[in-house]
């Protein structure tokens, strides 16, 4: 009767293990995939960060060119306007005699 009982035990513990054997063996498979995962992701985020880096530096020389053509643009304008007051007369000189075309 007790080579009975510990055969029984022996062959429950045999199957108890088994099964946890198999959930194991699963789990360390679902452990290796999300580690493969996590990978993918980190590399993705690389990328991911070196695009933004350069979309940054792009935004960076885009905005110091349109401050440097807007500022261009309101040197001509100021350059321009100083011309056309420099044509007109002052306001406070003698304005000239016209002269008469004889016939």
């Amino acid at each position: 009767m007790k080579y009975i009982a510990i055969l029984l035990a022996a062959i429950f513990l045999i199957v108890g293990c088994s099964a946890y054997e198999n959930e194991n063996k699963s789990l360390k498979e679902e452990l290796r995939l999300l580690r493969e995962e996590n990978n993918y992701l980190k590399a993705e985020m690389v990328g991911l960060k070196k695009e933004v880096d350069e979309l940054r530096t792009k935004l960076k020389e885009e905005r110091e060119s349109v401050t440097k053509r807007i500022h261009e643009e309101v040197q001509a304008v100021k350059k321009a306007q100083e011309e056309q007051n420099g044509r007109k007369r002052p306001a406070d000189a003698k304005p000239q005699p016209l002269k008469k075309k004889t016939p």
